[in-house]
């Protein structure tokens, strides 16, 4: 088995295999307060995965050693460069399907003895790349009108051009987890609920394939 960090210029094997490490994963929950039911529980998504371990850079080649070993201080100051700008580094171990993006969390490490041997603890964070589209505005086609206090003019209209917006209920989709889709707080899933009262008689059971008005 074998342990990396690669960067985008800097391969890093870990010289001394962890003896152990520590993978910390949970779901995204939140509650909700059904006046029928009572408090239940919201699936919000999968939380990123975190990784834990220990290990060592020795001051020089030891047998135990899964590579020829380079001076402590140059792992140190890579791991720290990589930590301190946030830079996206591939984490690998091999033989044990592990090979995924990560940012470094934490780095500690000291000097235990008079070999000048550096004993470390690194914190791995998964990373999940933040993905969005941009829409330009589209310009108006200019009327010709010379007169800039007319043009200058706020458009009255433009409320009432408002298009509508929908969405079309998937698998795991709830009011809360809509609302703080589309308002960033599930607490104000009752405005998707009084939009939809033609459609939604019990605000804890909406059906997938549902058209729902998002206002």
């Amino acid at each position: 088995m074998e342990v990396y960090l690669n960067g985008k210029d800097y391969q890093l094997q870990f010289p001394v295999l962890p003896s152990s490490y520590n993978v910390d994963g949970k779901a995204q929950m939140s509650s909700l307060d059904i006046t029928t039911r009572g408090e239940i529980d919201v699936f919000e998504g999968k939380g990123l995965k975190k990784y834990k371990f220990s290990s060592e850079f020795p001051n020089g080649d030891r047998g135990y050693c899964k590579c020829s070993p380079k001076p402590p201080e140059e792992y140190i100051k890579q791991i720290e460069k990589w930590m301190d700008t946030g830079e996206v580094v591939r984490f690998i171990v091999t033989e044990k399907d592990i090979n995924l993006e990560v940012r470094i969390e934490s780095f500690s490490h000291e000097v235990r003895d008079c070999t000048k041997d550096e004993y470390f603890d690194i914190a791995l964070i998964e990373h999940q790349p933040f993905l969005y589209t941009f829409k330009p505005k589209e310009s108006k086609p200019s009327s010709g009108n010379k007169d800039t206090n007319k043009t200058n003019r706020p458009n009255n209209t433009s409320k009432d051009n408002k298009k509508t917006r929908y969405h079309t209920v998937g698998k795991g989709d709830s009011l809360w987890s809509l609302s703080k889709k589309y308002y960033g707080d599930g607490s104000q899933y009752k405005k998707i609920l009084n939009a939809n009262k033609d459609k939604i008689k019990n605000p804890d059971v909406i059906s997938d394939g549902w058209k729902l008005v998002i206002p």
